[in-house]
Order: structure tokens, then sequence, then C-alpha cells
């Protein structure tokens, strides 16, 4: 714990607050590198060895950071830096866990009857506090003042939200080191850090607590606890995979067009990432609309969006051997039935949108380009309305027509189990299917041969609902407040962040603190779920064992 302390103490002072030391107080720190690392390289020498007495060969999981930190400083990478950044990692994780290992810790949580839902939402406000801080140090502006607190908190609120509305550009307000902390929050952010604190314990070998177990059994929909640990390592090792491949293919292109091998591999790594994740932020100030014409990235963002958007669930169905065969021998996949109603609803939102934008801005925002560009931009666009954020045109210039449909797709979104917001598409294709059965006078509802239960049906109603209730609700706050900025504009930003799409007409910039904080709490509310986010923050849930007599309502 010392050097965990010491170590944090050591990178917030060099890294964080930019200090103009004395010269003694300089030498000190440096000299205090090596130091802290020699003092964690020998008590991990001494835990390594200790533990491969006692364990054996199954003790190098146990051991992996410490075995880690000790090949890289004994490889001899460039500098003390990679391995102190493992040491960071290492020493900060287990103060959480002897933080919450602690009897005032337990209390505190039992005290909140801490359900899944409630832990979920702990996570995220934690994530947000924590990057609120990093993001208010000195050092992650670029210019010689620190952000404001309400700038740092609107922008780690956003990157944790995977959002990507911003009040500053973060292209030009934030330096290297704010930049990295938001592409990190990003990246939390998405996977969500239920799920990046359990892959860690499972590559550290730890054994998952009951609590935490039934928590991420509960939010990934998971019966068996091994079924679970191979959930957990499948999407974190799809989501890097897929990550590792947009950069790649993205550090190319920017390399080839002259960007410079180390500023062309930062651009593709943070685009990637932002990409998959469905945030939308862009180091660039015009967002990705310099590149309109560049088939190449648009292609490579897109595909990472669909990726990040699909859900979990879906590419894991795409990847089974069963799926690849089935299109081997010429016969439609054996694919579940949610994939094939996400990935066919999926594609009929993206003709349909692309269509739309097509005709309705053929001679607005599309007007001057060639036709290529043109169907290209409206592609793309709506594409990203599936909650990525990116634009390639001015979203500010568009037609009101234009802006209706796009807010319908933003409040649709992505799948479940992605890195997207919304409603969720396969919500949506619930109720349109739900209408269909009324009309068609059925009792139940049905689809590819298969029966949706009501229990199914009845969230689908109750998320909808809900969630045009929210929606409702803090437009009518924002309009209360800020009366001069437009309904049609302050709804579309209501919806985009309620879908955590990132999309913007400009409005979010011009709110003011107390409407700022609120936005806060509709891109909160939008990436938890309406459901989730009821449960959190209401009474645990409970089996009433009472049938009343039916009663009869007149209704339509």
């Amino acid at each position: 714990m010392a050097v965990a302390g010491l170590v944090l103490l050591r990178v917030l002072l060099e890294h964080g607050y930019r200090l103009d030391l004395p010269g003694a107080w300089h030498r000190g720190l440096s000299l205090s590198e090596p130091v802290l690392l020699v003092l964690f390289l020998i008590t991990a020498s001494v835990r390594t060895a200790v533990r491969w007495r006692e364990m054996g060969r199954s003790s190098v999981r146990h051991s992996a950071f410490d075995v880690a930190t000790l090949v890289i400083t004994l490889v001899g990478l460039p500098g003390l830096y990679p391995a102190l950044v493992l040491v960071l990692l290492r020493q900060a994780g287990l103060a959480v866990r002897w933080i919450f290992s602690t009897s005032w810790a337990q209390d505190w949580l039992r005290a909140l009857q801490t359900t899944p839902e409630r832990l979920l939402l702990l996570s995220f406000g934690f994530l947000i506090l924590v990057g609120t801080y990093l993001l208010s140090l000195p050092a992650a502006v670029a210019g010689d003042t620190s952000a404001a607190w309400h700038e740092a908190l609107f922008t780690a609120a956003s990157a944790v939200c995977v959002t990507g509305l911003v009040v500053v550009d973060t292209g030009t307000y934030f330096s290297l080191f704010g930049q990295w902390i938001i592409l990190a929050l990003i990246q939390a952010g998405g996977l969500g850090i239920m799920t990046l604190s359990t892959a860690a314990a499972l590559f550290l070998g730890r054994r998952l607590g009951f609590g935490q177990r039934k928590a991420l059994q509960s939010l990934l929909g998971q019966d068996s606890a091994q079924l679970l640990k191979r959930t957990i390592r499948f999407i974190v090792f799809m989501t890097f995979s897929i990550e590792a491949v947009g950069f790649l293919f993205l550090w190319i292109y920017w390399w080839i067009e002259g960007g410079g091998m180390a500023r062309s591999a930062y651009l593709a790594i943070f685009h990637a990432v932002s990409a998959f994740c469905n945030a939308g932020f862009s180091l660039f100030t015009d967002n990705l609309m310099g590149f309109r014409d560049s088939f190449w990235v648009q292609l490579c963002i897109g595909t990472l969006i669909i990726a990040g958007g699909l859900g979990f669930m879906v590419i894991a169905d795409l990847g089974r051997r069963e799926v690849w065969r089935s299109i081997c021998a010429g016969h439609w996949p054996a694919l579940s039935l949610h994939s094939r109603l996400v990935l066919i609803s999926s594609t009929v939102l993206l003709l349909v949108g692309t269509l739309v934008i097509f005709f309705l801005e053929f001679d607005n925002t599309l007007a001057g380009m060639p036709l290529r560009e043109k169907a290209l931009a409206s592609a793309f666009q709506s594409l990203t309305l599936r909650t990525a954020g990116f634009n390639t045109i001015e979203i500010a210039a568009v037609k009101p027509a234009t802006l209706v449909v796009m807010i319908l797709w933003m409040w649709v979104g992505a799948a479940p189990g992605s890195t997207g917001g919304g409603v969720k598409i396969s919500t949506v294709v619930v109720l349109i299917l739900l209408f269909r059965s009324l009309l068609r006078g059925r009792p139940q509802v049905e689809v590819f041969g298969r029966t949706i239960g009501a229990e199914t049906v009845n969230k689908a109603i109750a998320v909808a609902l809900v969630s045009g209730i929210i929606v409702a609700v803090f437009l009518s706050l924002f309009l209360w407040m800020e009366p001069d900025l437009g309904f049609d504009r302050v709804l579309f930003e209501s919806v985009s962040a309620f879908g955590t799409v990132g999309l913007s007409t400009g409005v979010t910039p011009q709110l003011g603190l107390t409407a700022r904080v609120l936005m806060i709490f509709l891109m909160l509310a939008g990436r938890l779920g309406p459901l989730t986010l009821a449960l959190a923050v209401g009474r645990s849930r409970s089996v009433v064992p009472v049938h009343y007599p039916e009663g009869k309502v007149i209704v339509g």
C-alpha cells in the first residue's frame, strides 16, 4: 500500500500538476523513479517466490503482473515508464480491493441494499468522478490553466457514457495527457467498469465473489458461472482484437497520407477505440467532415461502428462454426432469433436512412459534392445514427424533415449488449411485431416460427414508455432554462444525449451550467438504460404472492 501511494503521488506531481520545483526537488523526483521500482521489484520477487513454493505452476496466473513487470524491466524497454505504469495499475488494483474489503465499505454497500443495477450505477458514477479529477489537472489542458470543473465533469461523463457531446474541442483544448485520459474513459465506459475489473480479476487468477458473480450474471444474462467467465473473456478479447484491426488499417492510411508514423498511430488508436465504443469523440475540429471523400476512412470507422453496435451476443453468434458451415452450404445461417432480428432490422435502418438523407439533403448539405461522395456521406451519416456520433455533413444545416428522421433513428439506437445506446433496436422490433399481431387478431407475438414471450413484450413496452417520459421531462426542463435555442434543436440534442449518440446541432456548448448538469444525468440515464436506472434508484424488487381478480378497462 505504501508503494502504491508513493507511485501515485509521484505520477501526479510529475505528470499532473506541472510543478516548477527547485533543482534539488526535481532531482529527488527523478531518483524516486528507480527507487520505487526497485522496492516494488523486491516485494514482487518475494511474492512470486512464496507463491511458487506454495502453489507450484498454478501460481503463474496469480503473479502475472509481477512477472510482466520483472520481464519488462529486465528486457530494458525504453526508460522505466512502462514498468512504472504496470506498478501503478497493480498497486491501484490492490488499493481498491483493500478498500472494498474493509468492514466500513461492506457496511456501506449493505446499507445501500446494493442490487446489480445499483452496483452498475455506482461504478459509472465512480468512474465519472475519477475522470473529472484527472481532467481537472493542469497537465490535462493544452493551455497554461486547468479546465473548469464543469467542463471536466461534462467531458468525463460524455466519455464514460460513450456519448460524444462536448462543450470544448477535444483535439485543441485538451493536451496529450488529457486526450489519453478521455480515451481511457471511453474504453472503460464502452466495456463497462464491472466487466473490465472482472476480466482483470480472472486474468490474475482471482475468484469472483458471490455478490460480484450474481451482479454480472444479472447484467450479462448468464446463468452459469463458468459460462459467465467465458463470456467476459470473449467480450474483452473480441473488443481489443477488433480495435487492433481497425487501428492497423487507419494507421496505414494516415501514415501513407503523410501524417508521420507516431502521429498517425495516435490518431488511429484514438479513433478506432472511439468508433468501436460508439463514442463519436474525434481529435479533428470538424469531426470527420474533412474525410467525407475518403472511402477508406469511412469504411474503417463504419465497420468499427457496426461491430460495436451489433452487440457481443450477435458477434459471438456470427463466430460459431455452424453459422459458417450453413453459409458455405448455401443455406440460411443457423443464427439465433435475436441475431436474425438485429441483423435484418439494422440493415433496413441503414438502407432507409441512407435513402432519406440522400434525397432530402441532395440540394442542401450534400450540394456541390460528386454523386459518389453524396452516396458515401449519406450512408455514413445513416450509419452513425446508431449512436456513433461522427459526422461528415453539417448537422446544424440539415433540413427539418431530415432532423426528424435522425431523431427517430437516434431514439432507436443500437442492439442490446453493445457499446451503443437508445431504446435498442430489438425493443422497437418487438413493438412492431406486437402491433402486427394486434392487427391480425393473434393473441401472441410471433416471428420466424417462434413466439416472443409476454415478459419480453411487456419489457419492450416499459422501456419505450419510460424512455419517452425521460426525454419529455428533460426536454421540458431544457426549454424552460434555454427558451431561445429552439424546440427542434433542443429536442435533437436531448435525444442525442439519451441515445448516447453525440451528434449535435451546436446547442450543447451554449447550455448554461444547470442545463449541462441535467444533460449529464440524461446521458447517464441513456447509457444505463431506463429500466436499469429505475431499478437502481427504486426499491428492491419483491414478489407479491397475490393474484387479484381480473378487471376490464376500455382502451383504444
